[in-house]
């Protein structure tokens, strides 16, 4: 039996060495080959004005009520008058201007509605609503419309944007400071 004595050293030279470093490289480069235009996963950049991140618009609405009136019918029933005396107590409590009543003009309910002004006056004036603060003035409908009665009066109101905006709508939201 013959046998061949190859020395370990002598088999493992530069060129063995110079294999492994390319491959070594060469897994490198598709490591280095991937998607690296990602963004880092970190802390999102919130803003530190809490006008900001829990933005909340105070404006100016209207609380507004309809009395509906036949043509022939020239008095409120029941509910219609509660509507009014609950119109009345709200306006104490919320309102930042005085009552206007809108009557229709033109239309076939229009001797009706102005029948039941004094009461609607009346019923106003009985819940607190001072007689100066009460401006009555003329609308035209539709032609073909239910024309009905609209008391109207200004609140204040308040309306919270979605919590916690992030930067990328920091640029669409006006600077509050």
């Amino acid at each position: 039996m013959l046998t061949f004595r190859i020395p370990i050293g002598a088999s493992r030279g530069p060129v063995r060495f110079t294999i492994r470093a390319a491959i070594i490289a060469g897994c490198g480069l598709f490591v280095c080959a991937c998607n690296t235009d990602q963004q880092t996963a970190g802390a999102p950049d919130v803003p530190f004005d809490y006008r900001l991140r829990h933005p909340i618009t105070i404006t100016e609405t209207q609380h507004t009520l309809e009395i509906f009136v036949g043509s022939n019918r020239g008095e409120l029933d029941a509910s219609q008058r509660a509507a009014l005396v609950e119109f009345a107590a709200n306006w104490k409590n919320e309102a930042t201007g005085g009552v206007i009543v809108d009557l229709p003009i033109g239309s076939s309910n229009q001797r009706a509605a102005a029948e039941i002004m004094p009461v609607i006056h009346s019923l106003l004036t009985a819940g607190g609503v001072p007689p100066r603060g009460i401006r009555v003035r003329g609308y035209h409908p539709p032609p073909g419309a239910l024309a009905t009665i609209h008391l109207i009066y200004p609140k204040i109101g308040a309306q919270a944007g979605p919590c916690g905006i992030w930067p990328e709508d920091i640029q669409r939201q006006p600077q509050l400071f």
